[in-house]
């Protein structure tokens, strides 16, 4: 599992970092159970969009020219909290796709 990236409960700390790098943030929580650790890790990607100017020489209405440079759009959402007790992962939170939600 953890040459895919994958994880599981019960993995430890070492097994996670290995699967999965390390964290874009920590957090400690306290709980009545005790104290837990929690990973988190956020996705970050950058796309393209383009606009045209239009090209008024060519004489025909509507008629689109050459592309502005493209500006960029970033998206940056986080995809996955892990929870850990004692060393080992209690709990795996995993952002739910296509919910339009980022």
């Amino acid at each position: 599992m953890v040459r895919d990236g994958k994880i599981g409960i019960g993995f430890s700390k070492d097994m996670v970092w290995l699967a999965l790098g390390s964290p874009t943030r920590a957090y400690l929580q306290s709980t009545e159970k005790g104290k837990e650790e929690i990973w988190s890790y956020r996705v970050s990607y950058s796309h393209p969009s383009y606009s045209y100017c239009p090209n008024y020489g060519n004489g025909r209405r509507g008629h689109y020219g050459y592309p502005h440079s493209p500006t960029y759009t970033h998206v940056s959402y986080e995809s996955i909290r892990v929870v850990f007790a004692e060393d080992n992962v209690t709990a795996i939170q995993q952002l739910e796709k296509d919910r339009g939600d980022y």
